[in-house]
Order: C-alpha cells, then sequence, then structure tokens
C-alpha cells in the first residue's frame, strides 16, 4: 500500500483541510497541501465577489452553474426538492451568496448563507491538524482575503 497524501485547490483545499483537522491521528492521509483555500468565507467571500476575479468568475462560472441548478429544478419536478428551494431567487441570483441562498441552503437545511458560511469555515479545524500540511497563498490571491 503506497502512502496516501493530498492537495486541495480553493474550496476543494478549504474541504482537505477540514478533513484534516478532523482525521484522528495517525489518519489515512499522512500530509496535505491546500492551495488558496478560502479559510473563512464570511471574509473571503465578499473580497472574492469584489475583486476582477469574482467578476470573471460571476460571468463564466456562476451564471453556468446557475442554470445548472435550474435546469436540474425544471427537469426533475419529481425530486424531493426541499420546499424552501426558492426558484424564482435562484433565477435573479447575481452572487455566489444568492445561489447558497436560493439552493444550497435548503438543501443542507439551512437557514442563510452565513450559516452556511460557518458551517463550511475552515479556520477552527486548523488547529487541530496532526499531519504535516502547508498551506500556499499568494499575498494578491483574488480569493482569500488578506484580513
Amino acid at each position: 500500500e503506497a502512502p496516501l497524501y493530498g492537495v486541495g485547490v480553493s474550496m476543494g483545499g478549504n474541504l482537505l483541510l477540514r478533513y484534516m483537522g478532523r482525521q484522528a491521528a495517525p489518519g489515512p492521509v499522512l500530509g496535505a497541501v491546500a492551495i488558496a483555500p478560502p479559510f473563512q468565507l464570511a471574509k473571503c467571500t465578499p473580497y472574492f465577489e469584489a475583486s476582477w476575479f469574482g467578476t470573471l468568475v460571476t460571468k463564466f462560472l456562476q451564471r453556468p452553474l446557475r442554470d445548472t441548478m435550474l435546469r436540474h429544478l425544471n427537469e426533475h419536478p419529481d425530486f424531493a426538492w426541499p420546499e424552501s428551494v426558492d426558484k424564482a431567487a435562484l433565477e435573479r441570483a447575481v452572487r455566489i451568496r444568492d445561489m447558497e441562498d436560493a439552493f444550497v441552503c435548503p438543501l443542507l437545511g439551512l437557514p442563510e448563507h452565513t450559516e452556511y458560511w460557518k458551517a463550511a469555515d475552515t479556520w477552527p479545524s486548523l488547529r487541530r491538524i496532526r499531519a504535516p500540511t502547508s498551506i500556499l497563498v499568494a499575498s494578491d490571491d483574488p480569493i482569500v482575503s488578506p484580513n
């Protein structure tokens, strides 16, 4: 059996760090590298949305993702979607947090995006990581807030 190491980028890095903080020491993942993980979504999301990169992501990722969510709602009306999924709000969504409020949070049983941001926060997991872990973030990263 080969040793297992993890690498995650952006939200994948966020998930990897959360996993590393939750795995029992010693765990199956012997080490990790997280590249530009958004540690605290409550700080990173507004920073990201205001950046030039956020504008590009909104145009080329958020809108197609929103359209995919709407297509799933329309193509699978008999699926047991939570009643709180707000199709009209999803159609109007222009920011990632709007999509989180209209679609993601209802699926997770959360009232709104700030609760999702708390639930997905990597920051509390960092101090519990026991395996060698590196975190790489550029000083001018357009997603990870310098604060």
